[in-house]
């Protein structure tokens, strides 16, 4: 799950401002910001179970942290799996990238409106 937050423009994929590591593991996601401190900023994002679910959120996409990236800036998404092959998924933002273990796949993001989108 995405989030997009309003943010400053850069130019192409060589110079991005934002670069987003994503590491899939077979029950959860593990997100890393190399950008913005000495040490990188990196978390776990686990899917809520259904039984843990509060009024209006959707089930089997929502999660207990979410990836939040800045709209309108030129980011580099950069993908792997570390055990099985995944797909990392963005269908509203026309994102499908292909997870294989020691394989890098990558992409360019730039989102033009903020708000939450939903992935795969």
């Amino acid at each position: 799950m995405f989030i997009a937050t309003d943010w400053v423009t850069c130019g192409y994929l060589n110079r991005c401002l934002m670069y987003s590591r994503n590491f899939l593991h077979q029950w959860y996601w593990e997100y890393e910001y190399s950008d913005y401190s000495s040490p990188n900023i990196k978390f776990d994002s686990y899917m809520i179970p259904t039984d843990s679910l509060t009024s209006g959120q959707i089930r089997l996409l929502e999660v207990d942290n979410r990836l939040v990236l800045p709209a309108k800036t030129n980011i580099r998404v950069v993908v792997t799996a570390t055990d099985v092959l995944h797909s990392f998924a963005v269908p509203s933002l026309g994102i499908k990238l292909d997870a294989i273990p020691g394989r890098l796949n990558q992409t360019p993001l730039y989102m033009r409106r903020t708000g939450v989108f939903y992935g795969l």
